[in-house]
C-alpha cells in the first residue's frame, strides 16, 4: 500500500515542508519573509477591496476621506492578508517535542 506522501506531487511536498513551523515566532518569520505572499496577497486584494467598498465606500464617494478612513482602509487589506497566511501555515505546524 502506498504511503500518503507518495500520492502528493513532489512540488507540493517541497512547498509544504518549506512552510513548516513550531512556534508562533517562526510562523510570523515565515509571513514577514514573504513565504505566504503570493497567495495571501491575492486573497487580501480581493477581500480587502470588497471590504473597502462595503465599509468605506460612502466616505470615498462623498470625498470625506481622512486619516481614520485611510487607516481603516489599510486594515481592510492587512487583516485578510494575515488570516490567509495563518490559514496556509496552520496545517504545516510541526508539533513541539515534549
Amino acid at each position: 500500500m502506498p504511503d500518503a506522501r507518495d500520492l502528493v506531487p513532489t512540488h507540493v511536498q517541497e512547498t509544504s515542508s518549506s512552510l513548516a513551523w513550531r512556534s508562533p515566532r517562526e510562523a510570523l518569520r515565515l509571513i514577514f519573509a514573504g513565504r505566504t505572499l503570493p497567495a495571501a496577497a491575492q486573497i487580501a486584494g480581493i477581500v480587502g477591496l470588497l471590504l473597502v467598498v462595503i465599509n468605506q465606500g460612502g466616505a470615498y464617494t462623498s470625498g470625506n476621506v481622512d486619516a481614520t478612513t485611510a487607516g481603516r482602509t489599510a486594515l481592510n487589506f492587512a487583516v485578510p492578508f494575515f488570516v490567509a497566511s495563518c490559514g496556509m501555515l496552520a496545517p504545516q505546524r510541526v508539533p513541539r517535542d515534549r
